[in-house]
């Protein structure tokens, strides 16, 4: 069981502000209460606007927190807090949250969690709040029991690890097998809730209680809510050394308040700093910049920007079902890779299951690719072998050197994993016998 956190947001930012998109002028659904980096609307497309302090949002628009925003209910009753995970506590990576708010009835908040972390909050004198939680056409109906209950909710997509049968008949369309795996987590930080979830209530509190609850698109609701003695480690208070780090977060994400989104991605790229680069292609990610993510992917400079693509485009592939298609066709479309290149491509990203990682036959192919003409792929490889065979993490690998530079490097892989047989395992230190 996985839970979640009070945490700060890893930087995130936007595509280009268009002068003529359209943005969505609907009944207002909350107003922001407060905005310590940036929060952005998106409109028709690629197109994002920043959204300030006192403004009423619109309902059914997509809002994306970079890197915190609170938004309350149009009664006040309810204040809601857009996070993201930018000290890496919890179980799972959030790397931005974003929200779509609906016209409340009968309630106090409405909203669908697109992903990412938020926490509710009871803003009443007295008397109970109700708030409803989507995700798809999953809904949680929550009422905060008491002022100031507070609870986490947390949503992660991930697709499954292992090959993929598509791209088998090059005569008909592409077609995912499946949709990402989705998991909603709650967690009560303070007081107590009433969760309905497919018509059963559910009582949960504040630790030591019942305090966290799960539910999945594959197996649905957990049998019973999970009890905890005390709030976890990463759901406690930032120390001041963390609240240190998040400054220049912070101060990158309110330039998207008065700069266009892909100048704030450029700036954090071009950045001496390397921790700012990958804050770039992180924000890249967080806006669905598939052209600024792939170019990322290839960039001939920085190792670290290459591979924080990777892990963005993986994240990015399991947010929702149809990015994988999504990114095929821009693949397909705009880098002209065949049909069979963008499906290995894909299949690089998914990654490789147990019983796969136990085929000699998967290690002849990944090394064969490391002298692969492209960047991406060669890239791609090097991710997967260092994560599969880590007896090579001390071989030097950088895949944008040239040819010559990396055949030494190529070399030493293959005399580590020879032909027919698997890598040596790696024995760990508590293991070993003096």
């Amino acid at each position: 069981m996985k839970t979640i956190i009070r945490a700060g947001l890893a930087a995130v930012g936007l595509m280009v502000l268009g002068a003529t998109a359209a943005w969505a002028e609907g009944p207002p659904a909350g107003k922001v209460a407060a905005v310590p980096g940036a929060l952005l609307q998106r409109g028709e497309g690629p197109t994002w606007k920043p959204v300030k302090p006192g403004v009423s949002v619109p309902a059914e628009t997509l809002l994306l927190a970079l890197p915190e925003a609170e938004i309350d209910s149009l009664n006040g009753n309810v204040r809601l807090q857009m996070l993201a995970d930018l000290w890496r506590r919890l179980p799972e990576p959030i790397y931005e949250s974003a929200v779509r708010l609906h016209p409340p009835k009968e309630v106090d908040l409405d909203l669908s969690l697109d992903r990412g972390l938020v926490i509710l909050q009871h803003r009443r004198n007295r008397g109970e709040a109700k708030v409803n939680v989507r995700v798809g056409k999953h809904l949680w109906e929550i009422v905060l029991e008491k002022p100031e209950t507070r609870v986490a909710l947390m949503l992660v997509g991930r697709h499954a690890v292992g090959v993929r049968p598509f791209g088998a008949d090059r005569s008909k369309p592409f077609q995912p097998e499946e949709s990402p795996t989705l998991n909603l987590y709650c967690l009560v930080l303070n007081g107590g809730i009433e969760l309905t979830s497919n018509g059963v209530c559910y009582a949960l509190d504040a630790p030591p209680g019942p305090a966290v609850f799960h539910w999945s698109n594959v197996d649905g609701d957990d049998a019973a809510p999970r009890r905890l003695e005390e709030l976890p480690q990463f759901a406690r208070p930032l120390t001041p050394e963390e609240r240190k780090q998040a400054e220049t977060v912070y101060a990158r994400a309110k330039k998207l308040n008065e700069m266009p989104p892909g100048k704030v991605a450029a700036e954090c790229l071009a950045d001496p700093d390397p921790r700012i680069r990958m804050m770039g292609v992180t924000l890249l990610g967080a806006t669905d910049d598939l052209d600024g993510l792939l170019a990322a992917l290839q960039n001939p400079k920085h190792p670290e920007v290459r591979e924080q693509a990777v892990i963005i485009l993986r994240h990015w592939l399991g947010r929702q079902a149809g990015h994988d298609a999504r990114l095929y066709e821009h693949l397909t479309s705009k880098l002209n890779l065949s049909p069979a290149q963008a499906a290995g491509f894909l299949q690089l990203l998914y990654g490789f299951s147990e019983h796969e990682a136990e085929s000699p036959e998967l290690y002849a192919t990944l090394l064969a690719y490391l002298n692969h003409d492209s960047l991406m792929i060669r890239e791609l490889v090097r991710y997967h072998l260092y994560r599969l065979v880590p007896a090579g993490s001390e071989i030097p690998f950088d895949a944008a050197d040239p040819p010559e530079k990396r055949a030494e490097a190529v070399r030493r892989w293959k005399a580590l994993i020879p032909p027919g047989e698997l890598p040596p395992k790696v024995v760990p230190e508590s293991d070993k016998r003096p």
